[in-house]
């Protein structure tokens, strides 16, 4: 797999799937804008990426606050041409409990972040997906938590909507090209999911070349 003439976006690029989505894909070659929140974690993985071999562009933001946001999507439009994909593996939850235990403040925070997040930045670089011949888009569920799966409260709610916005935006995006997926996953393979449920149950590690070969 070349991909030395794609370019693309990876969101929370230091951490749990983003992390290894974007060393095996700089090896790869490809073209990348790396993601997060923590500028001491993006140096690092800058580190990483560059002994690979790869000159990655450094995106070090709170994509949850999207007025900052904006001053750089600025930037992305007036150093990249187009973006060839586009990959959302961010999430949170706080803890398991029941729906109604949730703070207005914890419902607000999860749903931003797992669902209204995702939705904004597609909206804000969607210019550029629209460059590339065959974009990909990519976002990650797994079926069981969003179908209503006990206790993952407003997690279990944005994944369902997360599910159901990628298949609406395959839906109206089709005409145009767009490849739009949403890859499942075993929850034991979500860091915020691995984070709240018990280690014996934990999976090894993460089957990365399949979940690469889903994508491209």
């Amino acid at each position: 797999m070349d991909l030395s003439k794609k370019t693309g976006v990876i969101f929370d690029a230091t951490s749990g799937i983003g992390l290894k989505l974007t060393l095996d894909i700089a090896k790869l070659g490809a073209n990348l804008i790396i993601q997060s929140n923590n500028k001491e974690e993006l140096r690092k993985l800058d580190d990483v990426v560059r002994r690979i071999g790869n000159k990655p562009s450094l995106l070090h933001c709170d994509i949850n606050n999207f007025k900052l946001f904006d001053n750089y999507s600025e930037i992305i439009f007036q150093k990249f041409n187009q973006i060839d994909f586009f990959l959302y593996p961010v999430g949170k939850i706080n803890s398991l409990k029941p729906l109604t235990d949730l703070s207005l403040d914890e419902w607000n925070e999860i749903i931003k972040v797992n669902l209204t997040t995702p939705w904004y930045l597609l909206k804000r670089l969607e210019n550029l997906i629209k460059r590339s011949k065959r974009p990909k888009v990519v976002f990650f569920y797994n079926s069981g938590v969003a179908n209503g799966m006990a206790y993952y409260n407003a997690y279990s709610v944005a994944k369902a909507g997360l599910y159901s916005m990628a298949n609406l935006y395959r839906n109206e995006k089709k005409k145009l090209g767009f490849d739009v997926k949403i890859l499942e996953l075993d929850k034991y393979e979500f860091e915020e999911l691995t984070k709240i449920l018990p280690q014996k149950k934990q999976k090894q590690s993460l089957k990365i070349n399949q979940i690469l070969n889903k994508i491209f």
